[in-house]
């Protein structure tokens, strides 16, 4: 192509024309399909694209543009949604949802409870998270790092 033509495409996923100057090369001309940037990362086309899933800290995470409390790149925790889904409203800033086993990513209604802060910090002050090794257990000669602490012995 001369310097100044300008490429006249049509986006795959806006179906929006679009124009190329010279200032690209002619390869990049020719693979030309999106008319921006946010089309070229838009959902399947991007090669990164899980379907809008994503673990942060063992935390399940849902692309919801639309959602009120969404962080910046647009996801919120699955099990908030989950939560908000079966109480059929937005859930509050100071509401937090609880998994009662344990595991961040069991995400089943029945596994969920909703609490506000000082009943959560509560709850795990009291020891309910089983797989924590009590104050105690850091006694001289015990290693706290091995789950089998209850049933070791002692010289």
């Amino acid at each position: 192509m001369k310097r100044g033509i300008k490429f006249k495409g049509k986006c795959i996923v806006c179906n929006k024309e679009f124009t190329r100057d010279s200032r690209y090369s002619d390869e990049q001309i020719k693979k030309a399909r999106f008319c921006s940037r946010k089309c070229a990362n838009f959902k399947e086309f991007c090669p990164s694209w899980n379907g809008g899933k994503i673990e942060v800290q063992n935390y399940i995470k849902i692309k919801s543009y639309n959602h009120p409390f969404s962080d910046c790149n647009g996801y919120v925790f699955e099990h908030r949604l989950v939560m908000e889904k079966h109480l059929n409203r937005f859930l509050k800033k100071e509401e937090i949802v609880h998994h009662i086993n344990g595991i961040k990513t069991d995400n089943r209604i029945e596994n969920l409870m909703i609490l506000n802060r000082s009943e959560h910090i509560s709850l795990h002050k009291k020891g309910i998270k089983t797989n924590r090794i009590p104050s105690s257990a850091f006694k001289k000669g015990h290693i706290p790092w091995n789950k089998n602490y209850e049933n070791r012995i002692y010289c």
